[in-house]
């Protein structure tokens, strides 16, 4: 075996670890829960009507549309570079101030508008007290944030909030499903099944690429001898 033979090896080698280890961590990994647009929330709570529309090249523009018939750009309306006069810091009396760093950190943007208040500037949503959440305890419905811990009335353990119940308490939490269950919650059937699968197949690949590459390099080795005699 030459060393582009063996070179190989190595790549199939890798390439295996890698696989396996994206599929082990994609299956143990919770999914990742949406929250509400910020842009169209702060438009909303301001009384004003938020609207999509789809462009000619196939992407979209929010807009939020104002008193006077215009329409801002929604996320910039939200931080605070176009419909200032109809911000809530001005309907509030409040000097407007663009921000940007930490304070803009719940809206995912790197600049936001703030309400100077009594000479701090206040991020707008906070001051309004606006949430993004999905959903609020005792409105009926399980979502984000809500999990059976922390508003137990929306969310029984056998709903869907992102959250595995390990307790023994006779109901297969259905968040525990794949291969988190194995080791999470023991009321489901087959619990551990999914990882010691996964766990086996990803050690298979390792032994059996090792000896390939072992085995290369055994056949590789007396060539080298007969070239140094």
């Amino acid at each position: 075996m030459d060393e582009r033979t063996d070179g190989r090896s190595r790549v199939i080698f890798v390439l295996l670890l890698i696989a396996f280890s994206l599929i082990l961590l994609a299956l143990l990994l919770p999914s990742v829960a949406a929250l509400r647009n910020p842009a169209a929330v702060y438009c909303d709570s301001m009384g004003y009507n938020y609207t999509v529309e789809s462009l000619p090249d196939g992407d979209f523009l929010s807009s939020c549309a104002l008193p006077d018939g215009t329409k801002a750009d929604a996320w910039r309306f939200l931080e605070g570079t176009e419909g200032t006069n109809y911000s809530y810091c001005a309907k509030e009396g409040y000097p407007l101030e663009v921000v940007n760093g930490s304070a803009c950190g719940r809206l995912f943007t790197t600049e936001c508008a703030a309400c100077v208040v009594n000479g701090t500037p206040v991020e707008v949503t906070s001051l309004m007290g606006l949430t993004f959440a999905e959903t609020t305890c005792g409105d009926g419905r399980c979502g984000f944030p809500e999990n059976a811990a922390s508003c137990p009335r929306d969310c029984p353990p056998d709903a869907r909030d992102m959250r595995c119940e390990t307790a023994r308490d006779g109901i297969c939490d259905p968040d525990c499903d794949g291969a988190t269950r194995a080791t999470s919650d023991p009321d489901c059937p087959g619990a551990g099944s999914w990882l010691l699968v996964l766990l086996g197949a990803l050690l298979l690949a390792v032994v059996l690429a090792g000896a390939f590459v072992l085995r290369g390099k055994r056949r590789k080795s007396p060539s080298k001898k007969r070239k140094l005699s």
